[in-house]
């Protein structure tokens, strides 16, 4: 195994594995130790009781040099670099490989996401797709499972995937797997898998924090939300500047989404007092340290052209998948609405066909070029995601003065 264990066996005889995003501060201190980095910066990670690599990859440059006196620059590269290649390497070599429930109690993380289903209440349906169906429901866990305290009840989105039942759980425990090594406000909490564990033909059911609304409902069925507002360019700006956190987030551990679309974009406006999207559904996710293939396309009318022709993807498809979903906020419309797959898959995937330009607002001639460039047809000309959130706050200040200047003078005029 490539990463470090407490020893000890589980039921089935394996060594448990642990993924560094689960490891303890004493064994990311052991790690950094082993690079040659110094007592100090061993002894800030246990000082500052650091678990998993996530939030020291997540530090800037600043907080590691005040935090763990990591001066050098070449210093701060060999941690992160070293951490990030661990992470990838953790993902391509111990993913869950296992087509029946009880194989996900062998992997270091889904055992501790197990729920008993019969601590679940199943409400109503929410909505159904080719992956299954969405169900509300009410959870209630006797003990400390994950995420979750015992005795409290949770609201829990609840999918209950379709297929055949050895494809649909091993596609179950995939998806679970990426869900459950990610954290981030933009992404969708994965809180457990729900199933009887050594009962033939149980339910099995993916368990997620529930939102209000998806972004595509807010775009194209306000009617059906209960939210009141308008979805202005401004708004449009400030739910990409979230997007684009979630998808740059995955992308700085490797992870490509594949399918992002405004269905898979859900949107929490009840318990903040602004519009905050959370990209879900990581079925078709995949470690994609460069551009590589990959067996399925998501959504033709959202995927890009690279997708489309079945090459190599990466995340500049994801990027390109922003583009048509900032594309749809504005223009609030659907992606080349009268194509069908086939011809999307010509038009956009072989002859670089956009969506179209004039059913957009008057918008910032900045993000025009901005959209513009994320929708290019050569992946390598498309700005990373890393670039984008600094870019759309950018516009989104400016923006915001000269809405405030035309208020004024239409106040004082």
């Amino acid at each position: 195994a490539l990463t470090p264990d407490r020893g000890g066996r589980s039921a089935s005889g394996k060594r448990p594995v642990l993924c560094p995003m689960l490891w303890s501060e004493d064994e990311l201190a052991a790690f950094l130790g082993c690079l040659g980095l110094g007592r100090e910066v061993v002894s800030g990670v246990l000082r500052r009781k650091l678990r998993g690599v996530d939030q020291f990859l997540q530090m800037s440059d600043g907080q590691l040099e005040t935090e763990f006196r990591l001066t050098s620059p070449l210093e701060r590269q060999v941690a992160r670099k070293a951490l990030r290649r661990f992470l990838e390497l953790d993902r391509l070599q111990n993913p869950v490989q296992g087509h029946k429930l009880a194989d996900a109690m062998d992997d270091a993380i889904l055992r501790e996401f197990m729920i008993p289903l019969d601590e679940l209440q199943v409400e109503r349906e929410l909505s159904q797709g080719g992956f299954g169906l969405v169900y509300k429901g009410l959870l209630r866990p006797r003990e400390r499972r994950g995420k979750l305290d015992a005795g409290k009840q949770y609201r829990v989105a609840i999918k209950d995937m379709k297929g055949d039942r050895s494809v649909r759980i091993y596609e179950l425990l995939k998806e679970c797997r990426v869900m459950a090594s990610l954290s981030h406000p933009n992404l969708c909490s994965f809180l457990g898998i729900c199933a009887k564990l050594h009962v033939h033909g149980s339910k099995q059911y993916i368990l997620s924090e529930l939102m209000d609304c998806s972004l595509f409902d807010l775009i194209h069925r306000p009617h059906a939300t209960r939210w009141l507002g308008e979805l202005t360019t401004l708004c449009a700006l400030g739910l990409a500047d979230g997007i684009c956190g979630g998808i740059s987030y995955m992308h700085s551990l490797r992870l490509v989404h594949a399918d992002l679309k405004s269905s898979n974009i859900l949107i929490d406006h009840t318990s903040a007092k602004k519009l905050v999207p959370k990209i879900c559904d990581f079925g078709h996710a995949a470690v994609r340290s460069h551009p590589a293939s990959h067996h399925r396309c998501g959504t033709p009318h959202w995927a890009a052209p690279e997708a489309l022709r079945n090459e190599a993807i990466g995340p500049k498809s994801d990027v390109f998948s922003f583009g048509v979903v900032l594309w749809e906020m504005l223009a609030q419309a659907l992606p080349h609405q009268d194509l069908t797959f086939a011809q999307v898959v010509g038009a956009v995937g072989w002859s670089g066909w956009l969506p179209d330009m004039e059913l957009l607002p008057e918008v910032p001639a900045a993000l025009r070029e901005l959209l513009l460039r994320c929708l290019v047809f050569a992946p390598a000309e498309r700005p990373a995601s890393q670039e984008l959130q600094p870019l759309l706050r950018r516009i989104r200040r400016r923006a915001c003065k000269e809405a405030v200047s035309m208020l004024t003078e239409f106040l004082e005029g």
